[in-house]
Parts: structure tokens; C-alpha cells; sequence
């Protein structure tokens, strides 16, 4: 995980490199502990764009592994991790588990699993009771909505908002940042080239830390693939 933390404050990249080489060494099991880890660790000291790019990493990599919800994350999230410091995951573990069940406990492959784990983590349910809720005002089919895409923008006036979320839905700026861009970006050699390392970030909760206006966030690729698939 520190080393993880190292690359982003000398860099100021994404995770994507390793997670091509946990990939290609069969161990992305390890990173994917790693990243849960330093999204928390980032979120105690209070290191937004870490936080974010970090929950980026971790949708990334169930998508490029194809895994379900992994029941021992439910499990340390939800027993051993403050709610505070854990509630973008835990947001993004209830939206994953909606979409893998369909909204339908009784009709899913998975559905005995994930009783067995509501009823053992009572916010857990309560999580996914509320997010059930929500998302039923909105008519969204939920085996469609799939978590792990980001939206190439947080624009949502079209039919893409069915299948995946908004790209700071799980990003600790989401409501700030409303339809607008994403101010963390996943291609920082530009930025990287104009300020220190030391330089400071923050969401708009935190006052005197201004983002450069001009930072964007990509579009994600797979996405775009995954909408053209037939």
C-alpha cells in the first residue's frame, strides 16, 4: 500500500500500470487488498484526489478481473472499518451488490450468499434497502446499472446513465461537483511538470485549495467498448 501511496505523490498517476502487472503476475488479489487499503488510508488523512483515484482503481480492476462483490470486503468494511472513513466503498459495495442481484434477492444466482450477508451485517442491508429505494425513483433497471463503468463525464442526458454511473459517483467531491468535471485528473504529466510535489489538493469542502480549472478526467475507454458491444 506505501508504495502504492509513493507513486501517487511522485507521479501523480493512476494505478493502471499495476494493475496491468498484477494481471500479468496472477496476484491482483494482492493489489486489490492494497487499494482498499490506501482508499482508506487516504480518506483518514484526509487526502481527497488519493481517495478518488484509488475507488477509480478499484472499479477498474473488478471489471478487468470480472469479479462479483468479494464477501470478505463486505465483511472487513463493514466489521473493522469506521463508517466514516469507509462510506464511499461502502456505497460502492451496495451498488455493486444491487446490480449483481438485479434488485432481486429471491431471483439471483447469488441471492443465498448475499442473505447470509445481510443478515450477519445489519447495515449492510440497511445500506442496500436505502440504495433500493432510491435508485426505484429514478426507474433504473438495476442488472444494467453496472458500478464498476464511469461515465466518460458526470453528464447524464442520455441513455448511457442505464448502464453505468456518473465518474465521481463514488468520489468524495460527487455532490459538490453535481453534472460538472471531475477536478482530479487520471493524466497528470502536464500538472505534474508545473507543480511540486508538495503542492495541495482538496475538494471544495476544503477552503483556500483550489483545483487548476483546466484539470479534466479522461474518458474511459472500456466504457465506450462495452456500449458498442451488441
Amino acid at each position: 500500500m506505501f508504495e502504492l501511496f509513493l507513486h501517487w505523490l511522485y507521479e501523480r498517476n493512476d494505478f493502471q500500470q499495476h494493475i496491468d502487472e498484477a494481471e500479468a503476475n496472477n496476484c491482483c488479489e494482492d493489489l486489490h487488498d492494497d487499494l482498499i487499503n490506501l482508499h482508506l488510508f487516504a480518506a483518514q488523512i484526509e487526502l481527497a484526489p488519493l481517495q478518488d483515484i484509488a475507488m477509480d482503481a478499484i472499479q477498474d480492476i473488478y471489471l478487468r478481473c470480472n469479479w462479483d462483490i468479494r464477501p470478505r470486503l463486505v465483511s472487513y468494511i463493514y466489521t473493522e472499518c469506521s463508517p466514516i472513513h469507509s462510506c464511499r466503498i461502502r456505497k460502492w459495495i451496495v451498488a455493486m451488490t444491487a446490480w449483481s442481484l438485479g434488485g432481486d434477492l429471491e431471483q439471483s444466482a447469488t441471492g443465498g450468499k448475499m442473505e447470509v450477508l445481510f443478515q450477519k451485517f445489519p447495515d449492510f442491508w440497511a445500506d442496500y434497502v436505502s440504495h433500493l429505494s432510491k435508485t426505484s425513483k429514478n426507474r433504473i433497471k438495476l442488472h444494467f446499472k453496472n458500478p464498476q463503468l464511469r461515465l466518460p463525464t458526470n453528464n447524464l442526458r442520455n441513455e448511457e446513465r442505464h448502464f453505468g454511473f456518473r465518474q465521481c459517483s463514488f468520489h468524495t467531491h460527487r455532490s459538490s461537483v453535481g453534472q460538472g468535471k471531475c477536478p482530479h485528473t487520471l493524466a497528470q504529466q502536464q500538472y505534474r511538470a508545473e507543480s511540486p510535489v508538495s503542492s495541495e489538493y482538496s475538494d471544495s469542502s476544503s477552503p483556500g485549495l483550489i483545483f487548476p480549472e483546466d484539470m479534466v478526467s479522461p474518458r474511459t475507454a472500456i466504457f465506450d467498448l462495452y456500449l458498442a458491444t451488441p
